[in-house]
């Protein structure tokens, strides 16, 4: 097994440097979904034209088979690698573009069966990048989760102080009941980080 993933990473390698001096072919279309098939032979590249402080995200959709994400910047440097989620789901890739120009999303299959299987890309956003952390941080949020799926309440304190608060989403799939900020949670293991935190702080 171990073989065969070396043999498979270095045709990634050598397909990936191949991609790279091609020219764009696929350019994403805000709202327009891409349908595509991956396999360990093959990888998809995409690309995005952006003006420098601009938001992007773009929902690949794992439908059939596990993927991962590889985006590079216009000078061709690696800036984000996404894998994430399990198949079924979805992949979230996010840019905040430092500069203007034509960034890159590599597509390839992520070692795990099935060998091959078909997935969907879409560029949900294409806007200019908000002003400050709050801001940025409504737009992450918002390509994170979409309306009628199950979804997630956030709250931001800082200085005791409410400087976030968002929610997205539903609560409740067969009564189509939305997510608010009076909606209750389970804290099942999420109470877990706190107490680790509170015991190295004491």
């Amino acid at each position: 097994m171990k073989k065969i993933k070396v043999f498979y990473s270095i045709l990634i390698v050598f397909i990936t440097i191949c991609s790279c001096s091609s020219n764009p072919q696929n350019f994403l279309i805000l709202g327009k979904t891409f349908y595509s098939e991956i396999s360990p032979q093959k990888l998809d590249t995409f690309y995005v034209q952006m003006r420098s402080n601009e938001f992007a995200s773009i929902r690949i959709t794992e439908k059939h088979v596990r993927i991962n994400a590889r985006v590079y910047d216009p000078q061709n440097s690696l800036i984000q690698y996404k894998d994430e989620n399990q198949m079924g789901d979805k992949e979230v890739v996010t840019i905040f573009s430092k500069e203007s120009g034509i960034y890159k999303i590599i597509v390839g299959w992520n070692f795990n069966e099935p060998l091959t299987g078909k997935y969907t890309i879409t560029l949900d956003k294409l806007e200019g990048a908000g002003n400050n952390a709050v801001e940025k941080s409504k737009q992450l949020f918002d390509g994170w989760y979409e309306k009628y799926t199950p979804g997630a309440a956030l709250l931001v304190i800082k200085n005791e102080k409410v400087v976030l608060k968002l929610t997205k989403g539903l609560a409740n799939l067969e009564d189509n009941i939305p997510i608010r900020t009076s909606s209750l949670f389970e804290l099942a293991s999420c109470s877990k980080q706190f107490t680790g935190y509170d015991s190295f702080a004491c």
